[in-house]
């Protein structure tokens, strides 16, 4: 929103992994439904909450539904490994190999997002390449990596960045113009 290129860098990085979290779980998903379904004697179902918890959510970034989205495709795999170490087709050491797995990759998500810090700089200031950059890395104790051309000239930016107001210009996404809680969703463990 405030041209940094940073912060645009930044969240083409969040969304990458993201991308690659929904997938990665959704492929141990895949993988483990096929365990159990490999015994067409035995129809095998996925353990459920007696009674689900059921939880509103507001968030102002659509990166946080994203983020709830893969919260519950973590819980969906959590819960089909335990059922098949419970049915006894894959063993107590597979079971928790495909845990730790899945956990890693929602924990990475996270802390990719720790990482992120304001830097308060602009385009401007790194086309100018001006000294506000090097008080900025003084100011936050690390050098800041060097910005790729396409995320510098705005060609690539994050499908849900907001739109950049500066200058006169918008550029940008229409998420912008939503009201910050505009969407607000219901979700449950089953």
């Amino acid at each position: 929103k405030q041209d940094d290129p940073w912060a645009d860098w930044h969240l083409v990085q969040l969304e990458e992994k993201l991308t690659a979290a929904g997938e990665h779980l959704t492929q141990q998903l895949s993988n483990i439904e096929r365990v159990l379904n490999a015994n067409k004697l035995m129809d095998v179902q996925v353990s459920e909450s007696v009674k689900p918890m059921r939880v509103s959510i507001g968030f102002a970034s659509s990166y946080a539904y994203w983020v709830a989205r893969l919260i519950l495709q973590y819980d969906e795999v959590v819960r089909a490994v335990l059922t098949a170490k419970h049915v006894a087709m894959i063993s107590q050491e597979a079971a928790n190999q495909l845990l730790n797995d899945a956990g890693a990759t929602v924990r990475r998500v996270f802390e990719s997002t720790a990482r992120y810090r304001f830097t308060g700089l602009t385009r401007v200031d790194v086309l100018a390449n001006n000294a506000r950059i090097a008080e900025a890395e003084k100011r936050l104790d690390r050098t800041l990596d060097q910005v790729p051309a396409d995320i510098l000239d705005k060609t690539r930016r994050a499908s849900y960045a907001p739109a950049i107001v500066g200058a006169g210009q918008v550029v940008g996404s229409d998420s912008a113009t939503a009201a910050p809680d505009a969407g607000v969703a219901a979700i449950g463990s089953v």
